[in-house]
């Protein structure tokens, strides 16, 4: 289990008895995270913020240890956020534990046919205008080629060529043909 973390983690946190040891949420894929912890003690700066959402549009379960300075939107993720005054070394596994019994994800597939127009881009090796949702839900347009798609835990990905990874269900439009249903993990 990947455990990654958003503020300034006490040594408590760091030093416990973690499956794989805590690493600071930077711009991991998102199926390389497991749970995220945000600590309460500095304002998030934007970067971090906007961690914060892609995680929590994602669906993974997020542990807030105190006062943390970020609204709550149990819409989101109802049931995978865990409000805790403070982390006192030797819990652990009660939180790997805590976080296998809720859902990872919020995956929606992609239809079969969207599916295979990605491939096609993808073999192709040629620019494409993407049109995908943000974590905040705002649609973005780019232009780029599609690298590689993967699978891990029953959700898709698509690398785009500047290494980016994007969930599938994210995508809304490629060169302008619509995904087919809400396109959206939100």
């Amino acid at each position: 289990m990947q455990v990654v973390y958003l503020g300034k983690a006490p040594r408590e946190f760091l030093a416990d008895d973690w499956t794989v040891p805590p690493e600071p949420l930077y711009d991991q894929p998102m199926f390389a995270v497991d749970i995220l912890f945000v600590f309460a003690g500095q304002q998030l700066e934007a970067g971090d913020r906007a961690r914060y959402e892609l995680v929590e549009t994602s669906g993974r379960p997020i542990v807030r240890v105190g006062a943390v300075l970020l609204p709550v939107n149990q819409e989101r993720q109802p049931g995978n956020l865990l409000l805790v005054a403070n982390y006192s070394q030797g819990e652990a596994t009660i939180y790997e534990q805590w976080a296998t019994e809720r859902p990872r994800s919020n995956y929606v597939s992609v239809d079969c046919g969207f599916y295979d127009l990605i491939e096609k881009v993808a073999v192709s090796n040629k620019e494409v205008q993407l049109t995908m949702r943000r974590a905040n839900g705002v649609p973005m347009t780019t232009h780029s080629g599609i690298k590689s798609t993967k699978t891990h835990r029953k959700e898709e990905y698509v690398q785009l060529t500047d290494e980016c990874w994007i969930r599938m269900d994210r995508i809304l439009s490629i060169d302008g043909t619509p995904a087919p249903g809400p396109g959206s993990a939100d």
